[in-house]
């Protein structure tokens, strides 16, 4: 039992060790976070009110032909799934995922998910935008003109991951 208990104890310090050593973190057994936390955001339009970011930004649509629930943005999104922060030295993480939103009377859709749920794109932007199939603009894309609205091309509908402006 003894030998158990040391071979265990000798395990652990080398695993932390190695942790350590390779600028990984090590966490002793049954730490867990302090909080995780999850946020849902309807827009993503640094500090312009929704309607001014729906008329001068880029909003994605649930449905085609501009319909549907809304996603407003004004900046480049790496990836529409959203993103995490931490804090309390990586106890506590933050989760903020980017949802539709009912606009105009349109509510087919409000809460889903935007990556890879959208339909069509209102551009109202002064700089083209590209919307992606991949995170991180990367692999196919469609461009969308300056004031243009579109319908998200057959490789792009559903299947759209980050949108990324063009100027």
């Amino acid at each position: 039992m003894r030998s158990t208990r040391n071979a265990r104890r000798a395990l652990f310090s080398l695993v932390s060790l190695m942790a350590i050593t390779a600028g990984g973190f090590a966490v002793a057994p049954g730490a867990a976070a302090s909080g995780v936390h999850t946020y849902y955001l309807s827009n993503e339009c640094d500090g312009l009110g929704t309607q001014d970011c729906v008329y001068y930004g880029t909003t994605m649509r649930y449905n085609s032909n501009e319909e549907g629930a809304a996603f407003p943005f004004a900046k480049d999104i790496p990836n529409f799934a959203g993103y995490s922060t931490t804090y309390n030295g990586g106890l506590d993480i933050n989760n903020y995922i980017y949802v539709f939103e009912p606009l105009d009377g349109w509510t087919n859709g409000s809460g889903q998910a935007v990556k890879n749920n959208a339909a069509s794109v209102n551009n109202g932007s002064t700089c083209a935008v590209r919307i992606y199939y991949n995170s991180y603009y990367s692999g196919a894309y469609q461009t969308i003109g300056v004031n243009t609205n579109a319908n998200l091309n057959s490789t792009l509908k559903n299947e759209n991951a980050s949108a990324e402006h063009i100027c």
